[in-house]
């Protein structure tokens, strides 16, 4: 720790500033940020002296010679986590200088060609893998300071739907909705049927219109899916059961066609995860309480 330290007070400010993006690019995508992305993040005119080793914070070339990562990557991880610790306005600056620097290399031609900068900026924005544990209570501070540039983005709301669902349920569920309606895709409609699922454990009592709308959104996300030729995902399934369980325990059932679905889920979800556990004893709870209900 007190070698990091002086590590980083040896390095310029500039310097310490094109390093800390360097390395939280690399933290989210292992093939770092092009050289002009990081100049765009921040203007250093020592950047050039980084990327021969010259300076105290060095930075290095990628194989292919256009992205630039820290020279030692476990330097770079570390540094991120001191200033999570002790710099976080700093670390919070950051991103939001990546997220604006990167805003227009991506588009939704990029997200579907899935290009290192889509990459790149769709774990930037990460709410329970990057941004909740290296901004903690900044966290919502960076997403809505980059909300001009990226509110065309699906998930751009989805994950902030997701920082908020432990703190405001109600504001989480209403930008999930505006994911679906920006992108039908079944990652939007997986975490508003997950965040509307997380509802039905208050204390009222939930409506079979409620179940209903949940499964529905659970069917098309898992058709969807299919549909782009993808592996089953567990967490559909997951939703899906748990949402029926609650609603049955409450004393609230769906109709016959849509508990015919979940029988038809059910069957699929046990061929693709026959050794989930955890995902099987759900299922065979829900369908207990359906046959016996």
């Amino acid at each position: 720790e007190q070698i990091i330290r002086s590590v980083w007070a040896d390095a310029s400010v500039d310097e310490q500033k094109s390093y800390g993006l360097a390395a939280l690019a690399e933290y989210c995508y292992s093939g770092g940020v092009s050289y002009s992305i990081l100049k765009r993040a921040h203007r250093n005119d020592a950047l050039n002296a980084q990327l021969v080793n010259a300076t105290a914070l060095p930075l290095a070339y990628s194989t292919d010679g256009e992205y630039v990562l820290p020279l030692n990557p476990i330097l770079g991880e570390r540094i991120l986590q001191g200033l999570a610790r002790n710099k976080p306005q700093l670390l919070s600056s950051l991103f939001q200088h990546l997220a604006l620097a990167l805003a227009p290399y991506v588009n939704r031609h990029t997200i579907v060609r899935r290009s290192p900068e889509a990459r790149l900026a769709g774990r930037l924005f990460s709410a329970e893998n990057v941004v909740k544990p290296l901004l903690g209570e900044l966290a919502e501070q960076f997403f809505v300071a980059v909300k001009d540039r990226w509110e065309w983005n699906s998930r751009y709301w989805e994950q902030r739907s997701l920082l908020l669902q432990d703190t405001n349920l109600e504001q989480a569920i209403q930008f999930a909705r505006h994911a679906v309606a920006i992108e039908d895709h079944p990652f939007t409609k997986t975490t508003l049927a997950s965040l509307l699922t997380r509802e039905l454990e208050g204390d009222r009592i939930p409506t079979a219109e409620q179940i209903e709308k949940i499964i529905a959104l659970l069917d098309d996300a898992l058709k969807g899916e299919q549909r782009r030729g993808w592996r089953p995902t567990p967490h559909p399934y997951a939703v899906l059961f748990k949402a029926i369980e609650i609603g049955l325990r409450k004393g609230v059932s769906a109709s016959h066609s849509t508990n015919e679905r979940a029988f038809e889920h059910a069957d699929k979800c046990r061929q693709s995860f026959p050794r989930d556990s955890a995902l099987l004893l759900s299922v065979d709870r829900a369908l207990g309480l359906m046959r016996a209900s």
